[in-house]
């Protein structure tokens, strides 16, 4: 929906993914800081940075929390996070950002995967 422009649509639909999976595994599940990131990546889509950067950041909180030796997951927020920023002309925030999803993505799925390869063409 998000591609298509249809942003309040999406936000309903992820509003209410979101409120049924704190019901069914609770605020600290990753589940729900995927639903987080979603409604971040729509927010930005929006031109709401801030609320889309507030987002991202309490997924990342949930995903730390959970996986203190890091996961995959967590080097996706963190390239979104640093697309945010490249967007919004900063780029000294921005490539700390992907160079903490590098490093995450060639500890969790090695070297030669897409991940990889994404987070260096970033």
């Amino acid at each position: 929906l998000d591609t298509q422009g249809k942003y309040a649509e999406s936000k309903a639909l992820q509003d209410k993914a979101l409120e049924m999976r704190l019901r069914t595994v609770g605020s600290g599940h990753d589940s729900v800081a995927v639903s987080l990131l979603n409604q971040g990546g729509t927010c930005h889509e929006q031109g709401n940075d801030v609320e889309a950067l507030a987002k991202m950041e309490q997924a990342l909180s949930i995903v730390r929390a959970n996986h203190p030796e890091r996961c995959s997951l967590e080097g996706r927020i963190l390239g979104s996070i640093g697309s945010v920023y490249t967007e919004q002309g900063k780029h000294e925030d921005a490539l700390p950002m992907f160079k903490k999803a590098h490093r995450i993505f060639l500890k969790t799925v090695g070297p030669d995967t897409l991940e990889v390869s994404q987070a260096l063409h970033n």
